[in-house]
C-alpha cells in the first residue's frame, strides 16, 4: 500500500509502533514514607486523627495521637495503617501492642531510600470529672470584670449574667441576678441568686425579669435576648450514676409577684394571691450522641421536664421563706430507663443541678428581689 504522499503504510505503522513503546517507561519507586490513615475495630476513635503533627524532637519520631472511647482497653490493640504506595512499616499493620506505653513504627518508602519515624499514643478519651463538693467561694470576674461565676475543679456555673449584661451593661457587680455574697454563707461565702428587673431593653424584648439562677450545662449568650430558653442550656458529661444531692440554702420571697403582662404594663399593679417561690432540680440523662454531647435546654422545664433521654430526676418545686440556713436532700429517682453502663464510661450521659430564685421565671413572672443564697452542695454518687 502506497499512501498519497509516496510512503508506504506498512512503514508508518512501523513508526507508529516504535514511537509508542519508546515513551514507555518503568515508573520509579515512590520516595514517600508516610502514614495517610490508622484505622482500629468498632469504630473505636473518639476525635479525628492529626497525620501532620510536627517533628517532636523529644521523642525523635512524628508523634501520632489517637483517642479511643473509654470502654476501650488499649493493653490489647491491633491497628491498621494505610500508608503511601509501596511503603511498608514496621511493627507490622495489624500487629497487636499494648498501648498503655506509646509505640514506635518506622515506615520505609517503596524504594528504600526513604524512613520516617513514627510515635503512636492509643489513650482512652477524657472526661471532666465532676467534684462531689461545691463551697461557692472560688470565683472569677466574666464580661470585663462586669459580673462573677463560680467554678470548682474544672467545673463551671453558668447563669445568664451574661444576657443581663446585654440589658442592664451599666449594673454593679452585685446587682446582677448572681453574685458572690462574701461571710454570710452556711460556711465562708455563697451563691447569692437575686430576681431582678432587665430594664428597658428586657422590656422591648418583652423579657422584663431574670430570675438569679445556675446551672451545670452552658449559656448561649447570642440567643439570649431572641430565646432565653433555648439559651439555657442543662447537662455536662458524667461518668459515675448520681443518687443524691444535699445542701443548704436561705430562700426570701420578693414582696410584689407579678405576671409578664403586669410587668410590662408598669402600672404597679400585682398579683396580692400569690407569692414567689425559689425551685432546684438535679436531672440524670442519655445522651444519644457522644461527639457531639447532647444538652437539654430550656424548653424541658416548660415540659414539666418529661423527655425521653431522663433516666433520673429529683425536683423541689416550690422553696418556700426560711428562717436561717436551711438543708436540703434531693434523692434522684429512676423514671424507669436502664443505664448503659459501657455508653456511662464513655461519658454518654449528662448530670445537671439547676437553682433558680424565681420558680416561674421561664415565663417572665415572678417578684422582684426574690433572693435564694446556697452553699456547700454534696453530690451523692453510686459506689
Amino acid at each position: 500500500m502506497i499512501t498519497s504522499n509516496g510512503i508506504p503504510g506498512i512503514a508508518i505503522a512501523a513508526t507508529i509502533i516504535l514511537s509508542l513503546t519508546g515513551c514507555i517507561q518503568e515508573e520509579a519507586p515512590n520516595a514517600e514514607a508516610d502514614i495517610i490513615e490508622c484505622t482500629l475495630p468498632n469504630g473505636h476513635v473518639t476525635q479525628p486523627i492529626n497525620y501532620n503533627e510536627p517533628f517532636r524532637d523529644d521523642l525523635g519520631a512524628y508523634p501520632l495521637y489517637v483517642e479511643v472511647s473509654n470502654s476501650v482497653d488499649v493493653s490489647s490493640l491491633s491497628p491498621q495503617f494505610k500508608l503511601t504506595p509501596g511503603a511498608t512499616i514496621s511493627p507490622a499493620s495489624g500487629s497487636e501492642h499494648n498501648f498503655n506505653d506509646s509505640i514506635f513504627y518506622t515506615v520505609t518508602s517503596e524504594d528504600g531510600k526513604w524512613q520516617r519515624k513514627y510515635c503512636v499514643f492509643i489513650y482512652n478519651r477524657k472526661v471532666i470529672n465532676i467534684p462531689s463538693f461545691f463551697t461557692f467561694d472560688r470565683i472569677f470576674w466574666e464580661g470585663n470584670n462586669k459580673y462573677q461565676s463560680f467554678f470548682e475543679g474544672d467545673i463551671k456555673w453558668c447563669s445568664g449574667n451574661g444576657g443581663f449584661a446585654l440589658t442592664k451593661g451599666n449594673a454593679k457587680p452585685d446587682e446582677y441576678p448572681v453574685c458572690y455574697g462574701a461571710s454570710i454563707g452556711h460556711t465562708g461565702g455563697c451563691a447569692v441568686l437575686k430576681t431582678r428587673l432587665t430594664g428597658d431593653l428586657g422590656n422591648m424584648a418583652g423579657k422584663p425579669i431574670a430570675a438569679g439562677s445556675i446551672h451545670l450545662g452552658d449559656f448561649n449568650i447570642i440567643d439570649a435576648l431572641s430565646d432565653a430558653l433555648k439559651s439555657t442550656l442543662f447537662g455536662i458529661s458524667c461518668t459515675k450514676v448520681p443518687i443524691a444531692v444535699k445542701g443548704w440554702y436561705q430562700y426570701t420571697s420578693g414582696p410584689e409577684y407579678r405576671t409578664k403582662e403586669q410587668f410590662l404594663n408598669n402600672t404597679g399593679d400585682y398579683d396580692r394571691n400569690r407569692k414567689d417561690h425559689g425551685n432546684m432540680t438535679a436531672v440524670f440523662y442519655k445522651s444519644s450522641t457522644i461527639i457531639p454531647f447532647e444538652t437539654l435546654d430550656g424548653y424541658v422545664t416548660n415540659n414539666n421536664w418529661n423527655d425521653p433521654r431522663i433516666v433520673a430526676i429529683a425536683r423541689i418545686e416550690q422553696l418556700d421563706d426560711t428562717d436561717g440556713w436551711t438543708e436540703f436532700e434531693l434523692k434522684l429517682k429512676n423514671t424507669g430507663r436502664e443505664i448503659d453502663r459501657a455508653w456511662l464510661l464513655d461519658g454518654g450521659y449528662g448530670f445537671s443541678m439547676i437553682f433558680s430564685s424565681s420558680a416561674e421565671a421561664g415565663n417572665f413572672c415572678g417578684a422582684v428581689g426574690s433572693t435564694l443564697l446556697l452553699d456547700d452542695i454534696e453530690i451523692i454518687f453510686e459506689n
